[in-house]
């Protein structure tokens, strides 16, 4: 099995996915090694092998 993970920033004060407004645009995470780094801490199971993805 495997399970896909969307990871965007928010406004704090969503409390439901339909809260966001049609015109968001969601600032960067930030670099990439770093926003896997923070994964990979958070998930340590998660496969990120696969660079494309």
């Amino acid at each position: 099995m495997s399970w896909d993970a969307l990871l965007l920033r928010l406004p704090d004060d969503l409390t439901s996915v339909q809260e966001i407004p049609a015109s968001h645009a969601p600032a960067p995470l930030g670099r990439r090694h770093d926003v896997l780094a923070a994964v990979t801490r958070a998930c340590p199971e998660a496969d990120l092998s696969d660079p494309s993805q």
